[in-house]
């Protein structure tokens, strides 16, 4: 049971992109509503593409960067925080909660996918060479 469940997670982690469409599926048929399924989707599959895009680039570049990961999720929450406050002139916590782990999805899903075509352009040069 353990392999299992440990094969799950690493196949999300491997590709988020399941983990997306398996919290949608299992999301829509609880709730009946595609937007919260894919609000749902999105704040589960965030989690997978942060881990996602620090193996990536540990297995491309051979060193870890979770240093750089970190800087880059405080950048977020201070931009988004900043726009936040400039727009509303008061900063609600659950709306900044929503905004930062949303606005990560987006941060490093693009970073993951421009990962994995450095990846498969490497691969590609690689065998020409």
């Amino acid at each position: 049971m353990e392999n299992i469940f440990a094969g799950l997670i690493a196949a999300g982690i491997i590709v988020p992109a399941l983990v997306y469409i398996a919290v949608y599926v299992i999301a829509k048929s609880v709730f009946r509503n595609n937007r919260k399924a894919a609000k749902l989707s999105i704040d589960v599959t965030t989690f997978f593409l942060i881990l996602a895009v620090h193996f990536a680039a540990q297995a491309m570049l051979g060193e870890s960067y979770i240093w750089l990961i970190l800087i880059i999720l405080v950048l977020t929450a201070s931009i988004v925080l900043i726009v936040q406050y400039k727009v509303k002139d008061e900063v609600d916590l659950i709306r900044f909660m929503k905004g930062f782990w949303r606005m990560t999805f987006l941060l490093f899903g693009t970073v993951y996918f421009l990962l994995c075509l450095a990846g498969i352009a490497g691969r590609v040069i690689r065998a020409f060479i």
